[in-house]
């Protein structure tokens, strides 16, 4: 083992390698290995305070790789995800599971949470610019129940304020999960616009599929919408929507892009009669949203709907070029330097931990050599290694030898143990 340290190093976040076992071990092979490492590097076998430390240090950490690798949740979540699989907090609500793949599902899900919970914290609270018009909850109070382990009701009051003063509003949701990827929804909604909703929404890995009919005042309408998720890493998405009621029909088609870790861009555009041809940029800003209305035009003209379209492809890959792409590639070599910083510092520690971890280990030998070499008869010169015992001696003046095993019996004079001389 200290050949391994030395060639490889300690690595804090391997525990196998802390441990010096593979990673197919059983349990025994686990404990036998752990409280072998705990005489090795228990504190109250040091004398010298350097070392104590030293060992102080390192059997914490092969406490705390034990106590994961024989724990087979944590052991599994730690064969997937490494340390930080372990990191993540919620583990302790979670059923505990044994499959790979369900644990891979827990993973991302509280993963998304961690994220969403921590953009909430920094972008609180959520704004909506548009049209001179600022949206936003003054206050609000929402209660959650569930019915069945398939359905639950949300109800939500609050206060808006706009241009138009502050509203009140509560409504009301009735929520029922259909089959894994599709959910339907019954809404109510009272204050300045009263309606009553209910929507058909299947969401799966590829696309996103809407079906909605509202009865309201003043507005009623049928809706379908279909978005189109590209499996790529900056979750290009395309969509369209059909929308028709008393206030005429609408037809929208659009597009939007991940830009930056945690920036969205979208452009949508609107056709309808009577509202004509109209372009909305949305820019998703963590939590934040901005969104930016363009009105072009109260008439169905087809160059107004071509330069609706074809403009914000256009500015899109300019400024991707020129903007987006630099600053990206910027940020990039940012963290890589972080990264290499980070890492020259835990390569320092390392190779400090494994050189103690060395000098522990010849301190143990030493110690143990003088203590056999203090006692009368026999002493172990190889600590920890298989032994055998080789005795040569004389029967009736002819020579013999035998070799055995350290644990087994031995039995002389036998006639297969002669040597013959005469060869």
């Amino acid at each position: 083992m200290a050949a391994a340290l030395v060639d490889e190093e300690i690595n804090n976040d391997d525990f196998y390698a802390l441990l010096n076992v593979r990673r197919e071990a059983t349990q025994d092979e686990l404990k036998a290995a752990y409280r072998r490492l705990c005489m090795l590097y228990h504190p109250d076998k040091h004398r010298d305070p350097d070392l104590k430390q030293q060992a102080e240090t390192l059997f914490n950490l092969v406490h705390q790789a034990y106590e994961v690798l024989s724990d087979p949740q944590s052991r599994a979540i730690y064969d997937i995800y490494g340390k930080k699989g372990l990191d993540m907090e919620g583990w302790e609500l979670v059923e505990r599971k044994k499959a790979a793949v369900e644990i891979r599902e827990e993973f991302e899900r509280l993963q998304r949470e961690r994220e969403e919970r921590r953009l909430q914290q920094r972008t609180n609270p959520k704004l909506e610019f548009g049209a001179g018009d600022i949206q936003g909850p003054l206050f609000g109070l929402k209660i959650f129940r569930n019915l069945t382990s398939q359905s639950f009701i949300t109800t939500h009051c609050g206060l808006q304020f706009s241009s138009r003063g502050i509203r009140p509003g509560l409504t009301t949701v009735l929520a029922r999960n259909l089959d894994k990827n599709t959910m339907g929804y019954l809404q109510w909604r009272w204050g300045s616009q009263s309606a009553m909703n209910t929507s058909l929404v299947r969401d799966t890995k590829t696309s996103h599929l809407t079906i909605a009919m509202q009865l309201g005042i003043p507005h009623s309408f049928v809706l379908m919408s279909y978005q189109y998720k590209f499996q790529d890493d900056d979750q290009t998405r395309i969509k369209g929507t059909i929308k028709t009621g008393f206030f005429g029909t609408l037809v929208e088609y659009g597009a939007e892009r991940k830009i930056s870790r945690h920036s969205i861009l979208g452009a949508t555009v609107s056709i309808g009669v009577p509202q004509g041809v109209s372009l909305k940029i949305k820019l998703n800003r963590a939590s934040q949203t901005y969104f930016f209305p363009i009105h072009l035009t109260d008439q169905l003209l087809p160059s107004a709907i071509f330069y609706a379209t074809v403009g914000p492809l256009v500015v899109y890959f300019a400024m991707h070029q020129l903007i987006i792409k630099p600053y990206l590639q910027l940020q990039k070599e940012k963290e890589l330097e972080k990264q290499r910083e980070n890492s020259s510092s835990a390569v320092a520690v390392k190779k400090q931990e494994a050189e103690a971890a060395v000098r522990l280990m010849q301190e143990s030998v030493r110690r143990i050599i003088e203590i056999e070499e203090s006692k009368l008869g026999f002493y172990d010169p190889c600590v920890g290694e298989e032994k055998s015992l080789k005795v040569i001696y004389l029967f009736r003046g002819v020579l013999h030898q035998v070799m055995t095993a350290d644990n087994e019996s031995l039995r002389i004079p036998k006639q297969s143990h002669r040597v013959d001389t005469d060869g």
